[in-house]
């Protein structure tokens, strides 16, 4: 029989060059919480990416995106390499991954939150993540820390999905 390890900490990545990063613990209390680090040079340190995800007991969970037509070429091209940094990052740590659509974790954790723009789930994860970890209030009464709101309901929702059956690997793809 084989002995399943029990993760302790879940990872959620809203990715981007202003994207967010968030630990819950294996009871869904926040950790901590960073901005995505990047140099100076508006690259992501994938170094400390790297860091942020080594470790056996840790599982990640980032937004699975794509392209969109708006934004130019350049900035879709700056987020792909922040998006495929990140997810480097991830593999090169031998973390297992959960590539998250937004509107999977948006069904889950926004289902029945109302907001004045039902397209703008922004200020509703926001709301969301501020009643849930207390710890995010002050950060989350900040309209642009969106993202921060965004990489905690993603780790909850990873936390979730691999605590509901951790025998089941998610396709990454």
């Amino acid at each position: 029989m084989i002995e399943i390890s029990k993760p302790e900490t879940f990872i959620g990545v809203d990715p981007g060059l202003t994207g967010a990063i968030v630990a819950l613990n294996r009871e869904g209390q926040l950790l901590w919480w960073e901005r995505m680090p990047i140099h100076h040079s508006k690259r992501v340190d994938a170094r400390a990416l790297f860091k942020l995800f080594l470790g056996g007991s840790v599982r990640v969970g980032v937004e699975k995106v794509a392209a969109i037509g708006r934004g130019s070429r350049a900035s879709m091209f700056t987020f792909g390499g922040v998006y495929y940094a990140v997810l480097a990052a991830i593999e090169i740590a031998e973390a297992p991954l959960l590539l998250v659509p937004p509107k999977t974790w948006q069904a889950v954790h926004l289902k029945g939150h109302r907001t004045t723009d039902p397209k703008n789930t922004k200020d509703a994860s926001r709301s969301v993540a501020s009643d849930r970890w207390p710890g995010l209030r002050e950060v989350l009464a900040v309209k642009s820390n969106h993202d921060v709101a965004d990489a905690a309901l993603i780790a909850e929702f990873t936390r979730r999905s691999w605590l509901m059956d951790p025998t089941t690997e998610v396709p990454s793809s």
